[in-house]
């Protein structure tokens, strides 16, 4: 483990904390993040967030026992531990808990830096003795990381909170009001339609959803009329048009790639998916960039679809906290939406596409 120590040491642990942040989404709170690196060169290849509050509940164990067994599993031979503080929490050298946590931690991935962050400041301790490593951190000096630098150029902002992963705020009502008359348009056409005909609104439909992905993926500022994303809406509340939509940023698809999305029982069978290469990431952020946008034009209480295909692609993208987020959001619309239900138990179990747990993250 002395490379990877080396490594996080030569990389300094504000880029990971930077890393950890931009990854996540969000800055974490009354939590513990467990990061697990990867031998030679000290990739942070996957990570655990757990909740921490001030007093320590036994049931928080089993979750991060099975969570380090899912990194080991993906090749996890170090870790860097990161407590975010919770208000009145004691400090780390007598937080027991996290003490026992390390042990846990430590036996199948070796400790390679640990640090403690309150609103106040960052500081690195010795994971051993408990002893302060340095002088404290400014929690602003992390803008000033080359990880912030890099997320900066690439437009990622990490929010303050993690329920704000899926605040959608609503468009203008004349806005909202265009989207919904074009919806209601383009759903009354295919009312009276012959399955021919229903065959060619779905295409003429999807063509509006392929012209706009492409214009957004371009140019992440174009504007998307209301009444393109009316249409959009209405062509998400079909079940095929809303199949052809959800494999969209998918980089290769095919019947058994299809079938494997149109079973309805199993978890393995609805999102394992193993034999696909995976997700195009610039097609899919581009694809939740204009999902998001369509969100913004339709009332709350009719979001499930959306928020539910935002789900499956942070799913595939390996974004658990906002595939988290956006599962809620669609099942608090509709309790019984069978996609956002099946990706929510998928993040309950630790699972992830093949395509995620083979692909190498950042650098640090």
């Amino acid at each position: 483990m002395s490379s990877v120590r080396h490594i996080i040491k030569k990389a300094s642990g504000l880029d990971a904390l930077a890393l950890i942040e931009g990854q996540l989404g969000f800055r974490p709170h009354e939590s513990v993040v467990v990061c697990a690196l990867h031998p030679p060169r000290g990739r942070v290849h996957g990570m655990v967030r757990l909740d921490w509050p001030a007093e320590w509940h036994p049931e928080l164990r089993p979750r991060l026992l099975h969570g380090l067994d899912l990194l080991v599993q993906a090749g996890g031979r170090g870790s860097f531990v990161v407590r975010y503080a919770a208000p009145g929490a004691p400090s780390l050298p007598d937080d027991e808990p996290l003490r026992c946590l390390l042990k846990d931690v430590g036996q199948p991935m070796p400790v390679a830096g640990l640090w403690d962050v309150s609103p106040a400041r960052l500081q690195e301790y010795d994971w051993r003795t408990g002893r302060p490593l340095g002088e404290p951190v400014r929690p602003d000096e992390l803008r000033n990381t080359r990880v912030a630098a890099a997320m900066a150029l690439e437009g990622i902002a990490p929010l303050a909170r993690r329920d704000q992963l899926a605040t959608i705020k609503a468009a203008p009502e004349n806005a909202r009001r265009a989207a919904r008359k074009a919806e209601r348009r383009t759903l009354d056409r295919a009312v009276a339609l012959n399955e021919s005909d229903l065959r060619a609104w779905r295409e003429d439909c999807l063509a509006v959803w392929s012209h706009w992905l492409a214009a957004v993926q371009a140019d992440r500022t174009a504007a998307v009329p209301p009444t393109a994303l009316g249409r959009i809406h209405a062509l998400i509340g079909h079940k095929d048009g809303r199949q052809a939509i959800a494999l969209s940023p998918f980089k290769t698809t095919g019947p058994a790639f299809e079938d494997a999305v149109g079973a309805a029982s199993d978890v393995n069978a609805e999102l394992g998916l193993d034999d696909s290469p995976g997700i195009d990431p610039e097609l899919a952020q581009a694809a939740l960039d204009l999902v998001s946008r369509l969100l913004a034009h339709v009332a709350p209480q009719r979001r499930a679809e959306g928020y539910a295909l935002g789900a499956w692609w942070y799913w595939w993208l390996g974004s658990g906290p906002h595939a988290s987020e956006w599962a809620r959001a669609a099942l608090d619309c509709d309790p019984r939406h069978t996609l956002a239900a099946l990706v929510d138990q998928a993040l309950d179990q630790g699972s992830y596409p093949r395509a995620v747990v083979e692909r190498s993250s950042a650098t640090v």
